[in-house]
């Protein structure tokens, strides 16, 4: 289910298909399965503009689901902002970027049953928001991983 004013874009089976509607939960929430893929893009995308926003909301399937990301463009211009917020069990993870803390590159995944995106530009001129995004299965590897430094604190915590 998307949750906000946005405006999504589908790529089914190797075609690409535009779904434009203002019924968002209507449309798409039958699609909110593993293999979602999309993108996420303020109104304005490429144009100089004082009037880039989008906040927009992606439910998932369980919370065993992953939401892949890759921001191709964040015009992160001084007032611009950019909030990433997951949900597990209704207990928010939340990532801010702005000009002075900036993105990392590359892809990446984030845990969840719930994930919203905000950015603003707040009356600043830039040129807008591009993400990239797919629901995947979660990765157990991560599980393991924060298993394992938790067991190594615990023992020698212990001893």
């Amino acid at each position: 289910m998307f949750l906000g004013q946005v405006k999504t874009y589908v790529l089914s089976g190797g075609v690409a298909t535009l779904n434009i509607s203002g019924k968002s939960y209507l449309d798409y929430s039958p699609s909110k399965s593993i293999g979602r893929k999309g993108i996420i893009v303020t109104e304005d995308f490429g144009e100089l503009s004082e009037n880039q926003f989008i906040s927009a909301g992606i439910n998932a399937p369980t919370s065993d689901t992953a939401f892949k990301y890759s921001i191709s463009i964040a015009d992160l211009v001084p007032g611009a902002t950019l909030q990433i917020t997951s949900y597990v069990d209704s207990i928010a993870k939340t990532w801010k970027y702005d000009s002075t803390h900036l993105l990392t590159d590359g892809t990446d995944e984030i845990q969840g049953d719930s994930f919203y995106v905000e950015y603003k530009s707040n009356q600043k001129a830039n040129k807008g928001f591009y993400m990239n995004f797919e629901l995947v299965e979660a990765s157990t590897s991560s599980t393991f991983s924060i298993l394992g430094i938790v067991l190594c604190l615990s023992f020698a915590l212990l001893y």
